[in-house]
Parts: C-alpha cells; sequence; structure tokens
C-alpha cells in the first residue's frame, strides 16, 4: 500500500536559530506587532510504499530520525501519515 507522510523538522528548544529572529525583526517592521516568536524549520513530505500504516510510521520514523535531522539539534514530527492512491 502507498502512504503519503509529511515530516516536520524544528531547532530544539534553546538552539539559536538566527533565521527565526531575522524573520521575527522584518515581521515586526511590516508592522506585525503581535507576533513575538518565528521558529524556522524543515518540512518534507515522502511517498513511500509499506505493508501497513504501523510499518510506514516506522520507516517514516528512522529516515527522519537518520537523515532528515540532526538529533542533536533538531526534533522532528511526522505531522500527516496517510494512505495515498497516487
Amino acid at each position: 500500500m502507498k502512504y503519503e507522510a509529511v515530516v516536520e523538522v524544528l531547532l530544539k528548544d534553546g538552539v539559536s536559530d538566527p533565521e527565526g529572529v531575522a524573520i521575527l525583526d522584518a515581521v515586526v517592521s511590516l508592522g506585525y506587532g503581535s507576533v513575538s516568536k518565528v521558529a524556522s524549520g524543515k518540512l518534507f513530505r515522502l511517498l513511500l510504499q509499506a505493508e501497513d500504516e504501523n510499518s510506514a510510521a516506522d520507516v517514516v520514523s528512522e529516515i527522519a530520525e537518520r537523515l532528515l535531522s540532526n538529533p542533536v539539534l533538531e526534533d522532528f514530527r511526522v505531522r500527516d501519515l496517510v494512505s495515498s492512491n497516487s
């Protein structure tokens, strides 16, 4: 069965995020003073073949941990995992 997964990777709390700070400065300078924090990150969409949803989730988590994120600096979250006809 085919599955589509969306993986979100963000810096861990306490890790410096210069891109997020620069975006926040720009947002505030555009007049959006109600925004107090911006966190930059990465989003990955994977299409894979697996026997079932649990197997797909295991594979996606392993890929995210070993390749898509740096476990020292970043956390990842499998945001969506759905069966796909694509």
